[in-house]
């Protein structure tokens, strides 16, 4: 009798143990981090959220390294990803040929690029139009659009108050066109003579050259 009373008691101590420890022994894994896990942990970093919930992590999550990619996981959440990777990495943006990063959370533009935004665009234009004037007045081009572009309106008004330099009616590099004469008209016939003809190839009345023939230039 003692020893049925002893198995009994025995049976209902392990049923208890398997009701009551059992559940809670699971529920603790799966919200502790596997320590089986092959992948390295990374720092986390400030604003980095859980690529499965997207909640902001906190001081006790992690940060898993997984084929070059930082996963930011909330601690309960590692298991979750491990068990179905490739479903949260379509969240993961690539950042270059070698490398992802998580999309996060966009950053605002500080007002000091915004400026410098603004001075590059109004540089740019004062540039061209310093250099559209200083081709006008003769000058070369290429060092008054720095001017421009560095100093802006005070550039731009330097090359207006500049005096235009003389300006070679044929550039370097090409030659003057000769100029030609028009045909001399005979007054008795009309007809159009050379211009250095001294007599009228239709009827003979004499004309007056206007140009030398290339043999009176010899």
């Amino acid at each position: 009798m003692p020893i049925k009373l002893i198995s009994n008691n025995y049976f209902r101590q392990t049923l208890l143990l398997i009701i009551f420890v059992l559940p809670a022994v699971t529920t603790y894994s799966q919200y502790t981090v596997p320590e089986h896990d092959n992948y390295p942990r990374v720092e986390v970093r400030p604003g980095d959220h859980c690529t499965v919930s997207g909640e902001l992590l906190g001081p006790n999550d992690v940060c898993l390294l997984v084929d070059g990619r930082r996963v930011p996981l909330k601690k309960e959440a590692v298991n979750i990803f491990l068990n179905n990777q490739e479903k949260y990495f379509s969240k993961l943006q690539p950042k270059s040929a070698l490398f992802t990063e998580s999309m996060g959370v966009a950053k605002n533009l500080s007002i000091g690029w915004f400026i410098f935004g603004i001075y590059v665009l109004i540089g740019l234009l004062f540039a061209a139009l310093t250099s559209h004037a200083a081709v006008g007045k003769g000058l070369k081009p290429i060092p008054w659009f720095f001017i421009g572009l560095f100093f802006n309106a005070f550039g731009y008004l330097a090359v207006l108050m500049k005096k235009s330099e003389a300006v070679s009616a044929v550039p370097a590099g090409f030659a003057k066109v000769p100029l030609t004469s028009a045909p001399a008209v005979c007054p008795g016939c009309g007809y159009e003579n050379h211009p250095s003809a001294k007599s009228c190839s239709g009827c003979g009345t004499a004309l007056n050259p206007q140009d030398k023939s290339e043999i009176d230039l010899i």
